[in-house]
């Protein structure tokens, strides 16, 4: 994925092996697949809240500022898995009413009309965005984890015609084809520069490929547990860890998952890096600043560089190596 990068650096720490026993992907989980339900309008069914007062709005609007309408709306009640739906009118506009209020109440909305794709745009404090498996389908959502009695606005979408690219995905790295229609034989993805990474020779490297700054020194924090983890990265500054690039704390963080499996080249393992990559004392896995979303508060996702593939890892379990 390309990311731009503005005043801050990228923390590339050896923070801890993935320690359960397989790998798994984010997203939500629940009864026959994660997702939010909103409940019925009308219902008299009290056994997923206190109320049915909840109010939820938003607007729908293209790349160009547009109002798209006849855009359908859900909103999907993980309590009780049931949706419910309305269509945005000819300002863009919809609005939920008589939604569940109170304890038990994790509602997520996402929009759908043939030849868009949407992504969530929610305005102030509205929600947050969170990918989510519907029996396998995944979906871009706006997620509640409680409704308040209060009204909640601005549960926003932007809408993307075909050919509007959000994001530019990088080749992998898989040079050898085995079956034609591979990733090799494909092709796809932007292409790779002839240098991928770049020695600073102040301990920082630059990504060539994302525009993404990290850490030369692979390996020069000791395995530690998550929070403590985030709380090193912030506090890193020039004059550790072979720093001479006048960085202050404040400047360096954890990378989020997508940014660290962005350095993954699936065509080599131990480590998974492009060849003649600068990093040194490089680990077999790292954390990402990522919560993992099926157990929010107890494990982060993580990527494992000796084959490069993305884990959930416990976060309060001290990582050794």
């Amino acid at each position: 994925m390309r990311i731009s990068i503005r005043n801050i650096a990228l923390l590339l720490l050896c923070l801890g092996l993935c320690l359960l026993s397989g790998c798994s992907g984010g997203g939500t989980s629940g009864n026959g697949g994660a997702g939010s339900n909103l409940t019925s309008p009308g219902s008299t069914s009290n056994n997923s809240g206190t109320n049915t007062n909840g109010y939820v709005s938003g607007v729908v609007v293209d790349t160009d500022g547009v109002a798209v309408s006849g855009v359908t709306i859900t909103a999907y009640h993980t309590n009780n898995n049931i949706g419910v739906t309305t269509t945005t009118n000819a300002s863009g506009a919809y609005s939920f009413t008589r939604l569940y209020t109170g304890a038990w109440t994790d509602y997520q909305v996402y929009a759908e009309k043939s030849g868009f794709a949407f992504y969530p745009s929610p305005s102030g404090n509205t929600g947050g965005i969170i990918k989510a498996d519907y029996n396998g389908l995944y979906r871009t959502v706006i997620h509640f984890s409680t409704i308040p009695t209060t009204p909640l606005t601005g549960a926003n979408f932007i809408a993307y015609r075909a050919g509007e690219q959000i994001v530019s995905i990088p080749r992998t790295g898989q040079t050898i084809s085995y079956v034609n229609g591979d990733d090799a034989s494909a092709n796809k993805g932007v292409v790779w520069p002839t240098t991928r990474f770049t020695d600073n020779k102040d301990g920082t490297v630059t990504d060539g490929l994302t525009g993404l700054v990290w850490m030369k020194n692979a390996g020069c924090f000791a395995p530690i547990n998550w929070s403590a983890a985030l709380t090193f990265a912030n506090q890193l500054a020039s004059g550790s860890c072979g720093l001479t690039d006048g960085s202050t704390a404040g400047q360096w963080r954890m990378p989020n998952v997508n940014e660290l499996e962005s350095l993954v080249d699936i065509s080599r393992s131990n480590p998974a890096l492009s060849a003649g990559n600068p990093f040194t004392n490089v680990a077999n896995s790292y954390w990402s600043s990522s919560s993992y979303q099926a157990s929010l508060g107890t494990s982060a996702m993580v990527i494992r560089f000796t084959d490069g593939p993305l884990c959930a890892n416990n976060s309060e379990t001290p990582a050794t190596l």
